[in-house]
């Protein structure tokens, strides 16, 4: 199960980096697949980030849903 889990969060950071422009909704799928540390590559409010919860509350003050 851990190889899937790094696979997952691989091609997680895969789709940041080709991803133009953040939006709320795509920061809190990043964050539900545990991309928290390639989200951090980008923004460091996501730095210290350990759960998916305490990111996605991070989308919302830096990604405000329009």
């Amino acid at each position: 199960m851990r190889p899937f889990a790094v696979l997952v969060a691989l091609c997680a950071a895969a789709h940041l980096r080709t991803t133009e422009e953040m939006d709320n909704h795509k920061c809190k799928v990043m964050c539900q697949r545990f991309g928290m540390h390639a989200l951090a590559e980008k923004n460091d409010a996501f730095k210290e980030i350990e759960n998916p919860t305490e990111c996605c509350s991070v989308c919302d003050k830096e990604y405000p849903a329009k």
